[in-house]
């Protein structure tokens, strides 16, 4: 029997947006206090609220994180990527998932660098969910195939790659159990200023063309043109570009000597 090719979902193929924060926040010097913060092995298994029984077992079967350590006295502790790792493993039990296809999960997203001694993009991407308002999810598909992902890449995944099953576990729930500050997400519904005047554009009826121009995913100028073939309108135009200032031009299409059509090209810049 053929084996099935593997899902890919669009979301795995991170642009230099992506790349520039990933090294941004590993090379500067600014973020020192916060790594040392982020791999200071401080958490216990008490405080994941699952028993040593349980840990034992996993231990067992492969699953605690590649860089887990026991301390001398015996205690385990645990970095905030790896408590965070261990809760993601905790919450796929609850969904029903084996511990076989739980370390195939672990496998694709803790990245254990011994050389550093951390987990470079698994702690980058906890340093997302804690100060920014990115909405991020351990992406987990029905074989196991997963990666982390914001809710804007995840909803682009929809549209590019089609309907998929995809258990979500919040990154920003992990944190906040684990009593750290974060910001609440944005909705990725709520139109901004520039998103809400386009619109207002597009549901004008007179506008005959609208061209948008984009800069670091956001708008930075709409380009709008109006046809009006009551030409009585031209007076208004006049006044109405004079009054609120708006840069723009206007034409005026004259056949056998009477104007036909009055059209007006409008740019709005942000």
């Amino acid at each position: 029997m053929d084996k099935k090719p593997p899902i890919k979902l669009s979301f795995l193929s991170r642009g230099p947006d992506f790349k520039e924060k990933y090294l941004n926040y590993h090379k500067n010097s600014g973020f020192e206090k916060f790594h040392r913060a982020m791999r200071d092995r401080r958490y216990t298994v008490g405080e994941l609220g699952t028993s040593s029984r349980v840990i034992n077992h996993w231990e067992e079967k492969n699953v605690l994180p590649d860089g887990f350590r026991e301390k001398d006295n015996g205690w385990r502790k645990f970095t905030l990527a790896e408590v965070a790792w261990l809760s993601v493993a905790a919450h796929l039990r609850k969904f029903g998932f084996p511990l076989e296809k739980i370390v195939k999960v672990k496998s694709q997203i803790l990245d254990w660098q011994p050389k550093l001694n951390m987990y470079p993009v698994f702690e980058f991407q906890l340093a997302r969910a804690l100060v920014s308002k990115e909405d991020l999810y351990v992406a987990v598909l029905e074989d196991g195939y997963a990666a982390v992902a914001s809710s804007v890449e995840i909803e682009e995944s929809k549209l590019l790659d089609g309907p998929q099953h995809i258990l979500l576990i919040s990154l920003k729930k992990i944190v906040s159990a684990l009593q750290l500050p974060n910001k609440n997400p944005e909705s990725i519904h709520g139109l901004s200023n520039e998103e809400e005047h386009l619109l207002g554009e597009v549901r004008l009826k007179n506008n005959s063309e609208i061209k948008v121009s984009i800069k670091n995913s956001k708008i930075s100028e709409i380009d709008t043109e109006k046809r009006y073939s009551d030409v009585t309108i031209l007076p208004t135009i006049n006044t109405r570009f004079n009054k609120e200032g708006e840069y723009g031009e206007i034409s005026v299409k004259i056949e056998d000597g009477k104007k036909q059509l009055v059209t007006v090209r409008k740019k709005k810049r942000f």
